[in-house]
């Protein structure tokens, strides 16, 4: 993830915070985008709620990535405490999860 589009994110954010309302941060696509809006989450103080795709943890996306967002139980998402976004792409991610055309 580029740290611009963080910026970017983040100035949103903070314009919604001055006026008092929380942000969402759309999330349709991966495990990667959710590990990104997680370290928006983890840094707007105005922070609502996490749109978290269903199947984000089963196959093929957990043969993707490892270090994936994890829930505690009640509802939460934990954010990883390892470098960057916390995701380490798997060694054989291309092989075991072929393009579909």
């Amino acid at each position: 993830m580029s740290s611009r589009w963080h910026s970017g994110a983040r100035k949103i954010a903070a314009l919604h915070e001055a006026r008092h309302v929380g942000v969402v941060p759309y999330n349709p696509l991966s495990p990667v985008l959710t590990a990104a809006c997680l370290q928006i989450a983890a840094t707007a103080p105005n922070f609502a709620l996490q749109e978290y795709p269903i199947g984000e943890d089963v196959v093929p996306k957990t043969n993707m990535v490892a270090g994936m967002a994890e829930h505690d139980g009640n509802g939460y998402l934990m954010i990883s405490n390892a470098p960057g976004i916390g995701l380490e792409l798997k060694p054989c991610a291309v092989e075991n999860s072929p393009e579909k055309p």
